[in-house]
């Protein structure tokens, strides 16, 4: 048997991966990307604040969500509900069925990241300005 090399092993990792397709549907900078199920819908966010929802089976984007003014710094999902952080203070909380923004939280700084707690009934939010804040999101 050969040796392993870092130049054997990225050969290996060529013959097995697979490009699937590219999308292509905006000109800005891809900021996060996110699945949504198990493999065939997902977002992306760019850093003019448009996020785009995508679909395998089409070429182009199924919806646009429009309403940051800043770069997308996060995105996650829960039940039919996308959660998005922005570097304009926001959070938009989207109905992914509608396209609709149901919810904004608004911060004093950008938004750095966020988690839910176990249960989802609480959001953490941290801001550049180093304040975390912790919303019950379901009641703004």
């Amino acid at each position: 048997m050969g040796e392993l090399s870092p130049q054997n092993d990225a050969v290996h990792t060529n013959r097995i991966s697979t490009h699937i397709r590219d999308f292509v549907g905006h000109t800005g900078c891809v900021k996060r990307v996110l699945f949504l199920d198990k493999d065939s819908t997902f977002v992306s966010g760019f850093d003019d604040g448009m996020i785009l929802l995508w679909s395998r089976a089409v070429e182009e984007p199924t919806r646009n969500l429009r309403g940051h003014t800043g770069s997308i710094t996060r995105i996650t999902s829960h039940d039919n509900l996308l959660f998005s952080g922005s570097s304009d203070n926001t959070i938009r909380i989207w109905n992914i069925a509608t396209g609709d923004c149901i919810r904004i939280l608004e911060h004093s700084a950008h938004v750095s990241g966020f988690s839910f707690s176990p249960n989802f009934s609480l959001f953490r939010v941290a801001c550049g300005n180093g304040e975390v804040r912790i919303w019950n999101w379901r009641e703004g």
